[in-house]
């Protein structure tokens, strides 16, 4: 009989210890967000530069209570969510001070997943329902973002590559084409070559001339860049590029794979 009443002891106290926990891990998720700290709330784009207007829109005072309520809700994650995509749907909220300096910067990816360096939370219902909000009111949606002119940074985050897949298009499922993942020696050697693309004013080719895509992710498998590659046109994240400013890059990355044009 004592040692049922000793494990039933032990067993409330691992119970209770395992609870404490569980709450003392939410109360630090929710405690890295000081919200006396922040005085504005504002969009920002994903990346710097990466249009010629660059987006700079304050949330209202309503918005801003929304914003400061919901974040200690969500669940706080190691890593990113490797949801954010440079071909649009990715923002910046950024948290100021009342000095205007940036306390917390959060990526928005197109789940509404807030991420942060190495950390991100992960969203909910509530936060979907705001963010859906937010970028219908304020134009944030992908396909609004392809009237927007590319900026200077639009070719600038060629650093953040650390995958890069190619594969060659072919007429059906059931023709089997050149795939390949470049190693990472071969990713450290050409994922600069982006960056040296220009644009082009050039009309897109026929669909019919379509070669081959390529694209790069960074190491949490967001995408950063989509090539598709045609007979002489290059598009990089749906703008055409001029072909010669990344044709040398092109024939690299098409030897490493394996791939021959015919």
């Amino acid at each position: 009989m004592r040692k049922k009443f000793v494990a039933a002891v032990l067993a409330g106290i691992t119970a209770l210890a395992m609870l404490t926990a569980c709450e003392d891990k939410k109360e630090a998720e929710k405690s890295f967000f000081d919200r006396e700290q922040i005085s504005s709330v504002v969009i920002e784009d994903a990346v710097k530069g990466y249009y010629e207007d660059d987006l700079e829109i304050e949330l209202g005072k309503n918005e801003l209570s929304v914003f400061m309520s919901l974040v200690p809700e969500l669940e706080l994650r190691d890593g990113q969510s490797g949801q954010l995509n440079c071909l649009g749907g990715s923002y910046n909220i950024v948290c100021r001070n009342e000095s205007g300096d940036a306390v917390y910067t959060f990526t928005v990816d197109s789940s509404h997943n807030l991420n942060m360096d190495d950390k991100y939370l992960w969203h909910n219902e509530a936060a979907d329902e705001f963010f859906d909000k937010l970028e219908n009111k304020y134009g944030l949606k992908t396909s609004e973002n392809y009237s927007r002119n590319p900026g200077e940074g639009y070719f600038s985050v060629t650093d953040r590559i650390a995958k890069i897949d190619f594969r060659e298009y072919t007429e059906t499922n059931f023709d089997e084409g050149v795939e390949y993942t470049l190693t990472e020696k071969e990713v450290e050697e050409l994922k600069d070559g982006v960056s040296s693309a220009a644009f082009s004013s050039e009309q897109t080719a026929n669909k019919d001339e379509f070669l081959y895509m390529i694209w790069t992710y960074d190491k949490w498998g967001s995408l950063i860049y989509q090539i598709v590659v045609r007979s002489d046109v290059v598009e990089i994240n749906d703008r055409a590029v001029d072909y010669d400013s990344v044709k040398d890059w092109l024939k690299k990355i098409e030897d490493v794979s394996g791939y021959v044009r015919e």
